[in-house]
């Protein structure tokens, strides 16, 4: 479908470790230190090519280090919580491949190290209204999909630098006091983000792509969320929803055309909801069946860059609405724990899709035992 047949293998390996190391010099001071190496092996076999060059056969390597050291600190009777952090990420690419010309093998590598630090701070001015502020200098770190591709539709780009932003939040939390009948929560989260080098994938006009860096973007917007668990009794609702505006601010470079776009190929708004009703007691003292139902809402998006082209000629992914319901039958005793969950995803068939406008399936029914 595509031009020239191929059969094509591509093999990952990934070896990853996790050390966390806290020491409590005192119940209010806390120091943790968290290492995270990761090492990925990345390959590829064309078996339609019998000759001794195959363009497939070019091996990556990459290994990540991110290192974090946090400080925690607890004031006021714990009504003060302040962790401050920093961390250290590296990472080093190596793509081996033979050149045909050169009889030779050729090999690319490329090393990058970043600091990044932060800082949160929480006050709880009663038992019911909290406050937290916190503050961000991150970076991500390109996946292995994204520097080597996937050997078919998204090309590799070794030179594909880490993503690095300040990031800031704003949260405020009320809620029920610990022993009300119905215990309920809202929250309102405020973010700004200021990134450079954002890592997205583009797509050309030949449906190839490959993931590039924008030269910087602004991601402002509001989080709102909240839940009440027995409403009435046995009865649990929750719902969130959120509004981003993810604009491209680059001035220099190639994409200073698209200034003040919206980033593509992402949502803007977003909204969930669920609910759970609980029975207990069902045939014995130790069973209980649960029903339950969520929805999820996405706004439309266009696919590409929204001040490209005419709009009515434009790629969009449409508004999409999906319900799923179910129950789930659990049974406890003091040496076998058992559950049954029957659950309808995309309850109505209705037509949803990805990012890119790839279809997701439509009905489905789950059994879990």
């Amino acid at each position: 479908e595509f031009g020239i047949a191929d059969n094509l293998i591509t093999t990952s390996e990934n070896i990853f470790a996790r050390q966390r190391t806290s020491y409590e010099i005192n119940e209010n001071h806390i120091l943790n230190l968290a290492i995270s190496p990761t090492y990925t092996s990345r390959k590829a076999d064309d078996l339609l090519i019998d000759g001794p060059f195959d363009p497939a056969l070019a091996q990556g390597t990459l290994f990540d280090l991110v290192t974090g050291l946090e400080y925690k600190l607890e004031l006021f009777n714990k009504r003060l919580q302040n962790i401050a952090f920093f961390k250290n990420y590296r990472q080093n690419v190596r793509i081996e491949s033979e050149d045909p010309s050169l009889d030779e093998t050729q090999i690319e590598k490329r090393a990058v190290n970043n600091f990044g630090a932060g800082n949160g701070i929480r006050y709880n001015w009663s038992e019911r209204f909290s406050t937290k502020l916190s503050y961000e200098y991150a970076i991500r770190l390109p996946r292995q999909d994204e520097i080597f591709g996937d050997g078919q539709l998204v090309t590799e780009n070794l030179g594909l630098r880490p993503e690095n932003s300040h990031n800031l939040n704003i949260t405020f939390t009320y809620g029920s006091k610990a022993y009300a009948r119905s215990n309920w929560q809202v929250q309102t989260n405020f973010f700004v983000r200021q990134i450079d080098d954002l890592i997205l994938l583009l797509v050309d006009a030949n449906e190839f792509g490959s993931f590039r860096n924008v030269w910087s973007a602004t991601s402002t917007g509001v989080e709102f969320s909240g839940n009440v668990k027995n409403l009435l009794k046995g009865l649990t609702i929750s719902a969130n929803a959120t509004y981003q505006d993810y604009r491209n601010t680059s001035d220099v470079g190639p994409f200073i055309r698209f200034r003040d776009d919206r980033i593509p190929n992402l949502p803007y708004l977003f909204t969930n909801g669920s609910g759970e009703y609980q029975f207990k007691n069902i045939i014995n003292n130790e069973d209980s069946l649960s029903l339950f139902w969520n929805v999820r809402y996405v706004n439309s998006f266009f696919v590409g860059w929204e001040s490209a082209g005419l709009e009515q000629f434009k790629a969009v992914v449409p508004d999409q609405t999906i319900h799923a319901v179910g129950l789930t039958y659990r049974l406890a005793t003091t040496k076998l724990q058992n559950s049954l969950t029957i659950e309808v995803q995309n309850l109505t068939d209705a037509k949803v899709f990805d990012f890119f406008g790839v279809q997701r399936p439509g009905r489905a029914v789950f059994l879990k035992l």
